[in-house]
């Protein structure tokens, strides 16, 4: 019955899988079962430009159901970075009974609903992907916001970094927190 963590991480091409380890570790040490997965492209990067939000959220549903299934006992938490972030406003909420979001980020919808894929390199900032979330003002109509009202039967907590040169802070850390509809179960931290 121990808590069942899921870390999902955010990143590019370039994250390494290996720095999850540090804080699986914490939570290991701290009596979670601690599960984190690599995205698909990043096993054999030649596929990442065949990726996008839509497939890392196709993965994590599939491994957060997988965790469901084999665990059903443990009640299961999500830790979720950045992208990451993003992408586990998309989870099956009725399977997450904690939602913790460390910078989270927000995308415009079409990223996911018309599938765009990460763009390579030489795309530079002309390629659809980056085109479309590189405006300062497009995270704003984000259907992360709405989502994250679906998670009203889960605790939230959010973690936002203060001059995070990433995430529009403290906007959208205060958006996600201001849309969790049940104020006792949710809170807003600043690092």
């Amino acid at each position: 019955g121990a808590p069942l963590i899921l870390i999902i991480y955010g990143g590019d091409k370039n994250f390494t899988p290996n720095a999850r380890t540090p804080i699986k570790t914490i939570f290991v040490e701290n009596g979670f079962i601690a599960a984190s997965f690599v995205f698909r492209g990043h096993i054999d990067d030649t596929n990442f430009y065949k990726t996008g939000l839509w497939s890392r959220i196709e993965d994590a549903n599939a491994v957060l159901s997988t965790l469901a299934t084999e665990y059903p006992t443990h009640p299961i938490a999500v830790f979720a970075v950045s992208m990451g972030g993003y992408v586990a406003t998309f989870l099956n909420p009725s399977l997450v009974k904690n939602l913790i979001l460390v910078a989270p980020a927000a995308y415009h919808p079409d990223a996911v609903s018309k599938k765009l894929n990460f763009d390579p390199p030489e795309a530079g900032l002309d390629g659809p992907f980056r085109k479309l979330i590189t405006p300062t003002d497009s995270w704003e109509n984000s259907d992360s916001f709405d989502r994250i009202k679906k998670f009203g039967g889960s605790s939230l907590l959010v973690i936002g970094f203060t001059n995070d040169e990433v995430v529009r802070w403290p906007e959208i850390p205060e958006r996600y927190y201001k849309n969790h509809p049940i104020p006792d179960k949710k809170s807003i931290a600043w690092l």
